[in-house]
């Protein structure tokens, strides 16, 4: 998610967006990139804290710009890291007693999610969905396109 904002006292235009530190990381210079990034996100999102990523650069052109959904890639390079934005969405009150009735029914149960891997592990640990012995492998799935 994006946005271009334009600085009334000087009429700058500054690009700003947020989303999936994975992918903010790559847009990003990499001497705006912190040492502790990994580690950082690793923390977090380990006891599973939602972390999304934020970064900025300055625009070089006046009001004549157009800014639309098929040409937003062209200002998504070349950006400065910002930092982390870290919350917590804690498990409604019910999720626990559902997932135990689930399991019950023998449903096959699974995360579909968009989240990081390890807050999404945490998260199914946190509401018993897997259990906190179990071995977890994680693997990357790389599509190529023909």
């Amino acid at each position: 998610m994006s946005v271009i904002t334009k600085n009334n006292m000087d009429g700058s235009y500054r690009y700003y967006i947020k989303g999936a530190p994975e992918k903010i990381v790559q847009l990003c210079k990499k001497e705006s990139i912190p040492p502790s990034f990994d580690d950082i996100l690793v923390q977090h999102t380990t006891n599973g804290l939602r972390v999304l990523a934020c970064a900025t650069k300055l625009l070089e052109f006046g009001d004549d710009f157009d800014y639309e959904d098929d040409n937003r890639y062209k200002y998504e390079d070349n950006l400065t890291f910002l930092g982390f934005i870290i919350f917590k969405n804690k498990l409604k009150r019910d999720t626990k007693y559902v997932i135990e009735n689930l399991k019950l029914s023998e449903n096959k149960i699974v995360i579909a999610t968009g989240d990081n891997a390890f807050t999404t592990i945490s998260v199914a640990k946190e509401c018993t969905l897997i259990n906190n012995n179990c071995n977890i492998i994680l693997c990357k799935l790389i599509i190529k396109y023909c």
